[in-house]
């Protein structure tokens, strides 16, 4: 498949930004919404690293902040991960 062309990227996401604020949303908290929609590791198993090293859970949601929700189980604790150096589908 083609590659993106880094400013068709770039145009595109500031197009999503102008039209959101255009719509007079101004928190964070009113793109959580769309961020878990369009997110490719929500309800996935993910292993992130920390300078702590690697971890393996489940991403269940973002946080009001832009982090990401996880839990290792179900019904274990949902923790915030704030950094995260590196993310992928484990």
């Amino acid at each position: 498949s083609p590659s993106a062309n880094r400013s068709e990227v770039c145009g595109s996401i500031l197009a999503e930004l102008t039209r959101f604020y255009q719509t007079g949303s101004d928190t964070f908290e009113t793109l959580i919404p769309e961020l878990e929609r369009r997110s490719h590791l929500l309800h996935q198993t993910i292993r992130f690293r920390t300078p702590d090293g690697w971890n393996h859970t489940r991403m269940v949601g973002i946080g009001a902040n832009g982090e990401m929700l996880v839990q290792d189980e179900p019904g274990s604790p949902v923790t915030s991960v704030l950094n995260a150096e590196e993310v992928r589908i484990a």
